[in-house]
């Protein structure tokens, strides 16, 4: 009933047959090609997963260029190798280090295949194998104080191996270059060529594996290089697992020579580019021009959101880096800050370091980034935090926003800004949810239907939503988590009873990065401000009303939310509600505020929204309330 797959356990055909005992310190041999297998694995790479009868995984291999195991070569008119456990039977789940090439494979019985020691020699440290023209070249680095020959020595793409010739050595901490066709010779007529996406291994004439590198992509007559000379893991399998970027680097060609060329840094603004050398495409259609580059770029960092590693609090796992005002250029469409996400950011930045940074170029959620996960990645320059901000300056923004707005906002994509305008809380709705307010240009925003003239038309509704949009923008928090505890704003401290925001506070000169991101749920994306330490936000709260002002006329009407008022089952009990109240003691608390709150209205007429729907009996929602008023104001009241 067990099985074999080549993705994951759960829906296998039965592969071995139901009678089937494996004896201790056995084996048993499972063919792709067995009636009733449901696997056909990749000679380029592939998974191998072992599953029990109730689709439990019990192990699992990945090889090639998906995995660290390496690919057995099969070429025609050569040897057919395997890939085997060694020392047999071992597994320490590190397959690059528990399997290596067999060339004598032996199904069925104990495996005899050579031992594994990656990284104890000669290392791979330079690939040409993207060439217009010619051969592929490698370049071979000795890290010892003692030359090494490698006569004997072989190579592989997983398709062929290929024995190196005679004469070869590689001088003490030297390079020695080896050229397809002319310095090797393959084992079958396949041959060992290797591709723009390729894995490359490197074993010793005693067929241990020392070397393995991964990689995809390359570009045209460029090389593959670790900088710095023999830097990097050995057992990478493609560009991710390789360091690629970091430590494993798509650059000019120094075969022969210290792949320590010197770095060429590049202006953030020109990481941005603006709507002429921007590509199609993303959710802005903004697509950076060095989109899928690797890049090199200084500045200082204006906002820091890394996290704590391990730790699940919903940052972004990144900061902002912004260019120095001296190395701004003088077009104001093209953004001089950008997003450097380093996962778990193995280097630590605050605000107010100037970094250099090394990573790949992308597009995340329509913004620009940078991708510097290596420990190396990520150089702090300097920590005098203070001077180094003083050479960035926030961009002004000046609300309502005029001309397009995604455009308007895509020239400060991740920049430090500052709003000339006060601007006023005009909705709170979401700042339990997501740590969020949305703040206006002009005062609070009000419904088209409140202002509007009547009669009431479609044009004169889409001239109020634009104007809307133009006027607001998102103040966030430092995180992308949902329902936090404490509300982040305002700070110090986050939101309590004696430290919170009232609609209609405001603030003056509010400045933060703005980041389009979403707010921790899918359809949430939009500009925001998330806030820094170094730009703390003060809220001005309007002062609260002593009563209801006074509007004139015979009949006073009045409406209130009373916010999901749950009373249980009326007589006590019946919580948690499942809307409201979590105990009697919190209904209690509502109702004293609620009923407070109606009596200083003193209207004839009240609509109330979110109250339980029950209606009906003396123990409903409404008859609870309307006792609990007479009982303040009086019976009959």
């Amino acid at each position: 009933g067990w099985y074999v797959d080549d993705a994951n356990c759960g829906s296998g055909t039965s592969t071995i047959p139901a009678t089937t005992t494996i004896p201790a310190g056995g084996y048993f041999v499972i063919n792709s090609g067995d009636s009733g297998d449901n696997f056909n694995l990749s000679n380029s790479g592939d998974r191998v997963v072992l599953c029990d009868a109730s689709h439990n995984e019990i192990d699992r291999v990945t090889y090639g260029n998906i995995g660290a195991a390496p690919s057995g070569p099969s070429a025609s008119n050569g040897p057919q190798y395997s890939v085997a456990r060694v020392p047999n039977g071992n597994d320490t789940n590190d397959d690059a280090r528990d399997f290596n090439f067999d060339n004598i494979p032996t199904p069925g019985t104990v495996n005899n295949a050579p031992a594994v020691n990656l990284g104890s020699s000669v290392v791979i440290n330079e690939m040409d194998n993207y060439p217009t023209s010619g051969n592929d070249r490698l370049e071979l680095y000795n890290p010892t104080g003692s030359p090494i020959s490698v006569a004997g020595w072989y190579i592989s793409d997983g398709d062929d191996v290929a024995i190196l010739n005679a004469g070869l050595t590689v001088p003490a901490g030297g390079y020695l270059i080896i050229e397809e066709d002319v310095d090797w010779t393959e084992e079958g007529s396949t041959g060992v060529d290797f591709t723009s996406t390729d894995v490359a291994y490197l074993f010793n004439s005693s067929r241990e594996r020392v070397d393995q590198i991964g990689w995809s992509g390359e570009t045209e007559d460029d090389c593959f290089a670790r900088v710095p000379d023999g830097a990097g893991v050995h057992d990478g399998y493609n560009w991710s697992s390789s360091d690629g970027g970091n430590t494993w680097v798509d650059q000019a060609c120094t075969l022969g020579a210290t792949n320590n060329p010197s770095v060429t840094v590049t202006y953030i603004h020109d990481i941005q580019g603006n709507s002429t050398t921007q590509g199609a495409g993303g959710e802005h259609d903004d697509v950076s021009p060095m989109n899928g580059n690797t890049v090199t770029v200084q500045g200082v960092v204006v906002a820091d959101f890394q996290g704590v590693t391990g730790v699940n609090d919903g940052k972004l796992d990144g900061f902002f880096l912004q260019e120095e005002n001296s190395d701004a250029d003088a077009d104001a469409s093209t953004s001089e800050g950008i997003f450097v996400y380093c996962g778990s950011c193995p280097t630590n930045v605050e605000e107010g370091y100037l970094v250099t940074v090394t990573g790949s170029v992308s597009e995340f959620f329509g913004m620009t980034q940078i991708s510097a996960t290596g420990a190396s990645a990520i150089t702090v320059d300097n920590t005098n935090t203070a001077a180094n901000l003083a050479l960035v300056s926030p961009a002004t923004i000046d609300l309502p926003v005029v001309g397009d707005i995604d455009d308007y906002y895509e020239q400060f994509e991740g920049m430090l800004v500052q709003f000339s305008d006060t601007l006023t809380v005009t909705e709170l709705y979401l700042l339990p949810r997501y740590g969020q307010f949305t703040l206006s240009e002009g005062g609070k925003l009000r419904q088209y239907t409140q202002d509007a003239t009547l009669p009431l038309n479609a044009t004169d509704y889409n001239n109020h939503q634009d104007n809307v949009a133009r006027r607001q923008i998102i103040l966030d928090d430092d995180n992308n988590n949902q329902n936090e505890d404490p509300v982040y704003h305002p700070q110090p401290g986050g939101f309590s009873v004696s430290n919170y925001v009232r609609g209609g506070a405001t603030i003056s000169n509010l400045t933060g990065v703005l980041h389009w991101s979403w707010a921790g749920s899918s359809g949430t994306n939009a500009w925001r401000v998330r806030p820094t330490s170094n730009n703390p936000i003060t809220f001005n709260n309007p002062a609260r009303p002593s009563g209801a002002p006074s509007v004139g006329g015979n009949i006073r009407v009045a409406s209130m939310n009373v916010l999901n008022y749950f009373n249980g089952d009326g007589t006590g009990g019946g919580f948690p509600t499942s809307r409201g109240a979590h105990s009697a003691a919190e209904l209690a608390r509502q109702t004293d505020k609620i009923v407070s709150a109606i009596l200083q209205m003193n209207a004839d007429i009240v609509g109330l929204m979110e109250i339980e729907n029950d209606p009906d009996g003396s123990n409903s929602a409404l008859d609870d309330l309307v006792d609990a008023l007479n009982t303040a104001a009086g019976a009959g009241t």
